[in-house]
């Protein structure tokens, strides 16, 4: 998470609009864990091993979206080269088509 908005999360401002899912995850579990320092529900050392655990989450879910995100993309550039290919079954067609399925070609 970026850290402008993790300070917003713990001065509890109020969450910024058109955030992704992720942010706003993200934005909500600092700011609950801040409150809840604020407390004195949990102690600085708890507070820090689940602001520890938040980060890793965060980190990894951020992985998945842009492995998500990579993937559509992908599937999205093999329908068009496969749908070229439906309409002119040429060598350059084919070479394209596999091209783009092994990664060589990324246009979008």
């Amino acid at each position: 998470m970026e850290r402008s908005l993790e300070a917003l999360a713990k001065a509890n401002e109020p969450m910024p609009e058109n955030l992704s899912l992720t942010d706003q995850a993200a934005y909500q579990a600092i700011a609950c864990l801040a409150v809840r320092f604020r407390l004195k529900a949990v102690t600085a050392e708890q507070a820090i091993k689940e602001k520890a655990q938040i980060d890793k989450a965060f980190a990894r879910r951020t992985a998945d979206d842009a492995f998500v995100n990579w993937n559509v993309r992908l599937r999205k550039r093999i329908k068009r080269a496969h749908a070229r290919y439906r309409l002119e079954r040429t060598i350059e067609a084919a070479d394209y088509l596999s091209g783009v399925i092994d990664g060589f070609i990324r246009e979008d």
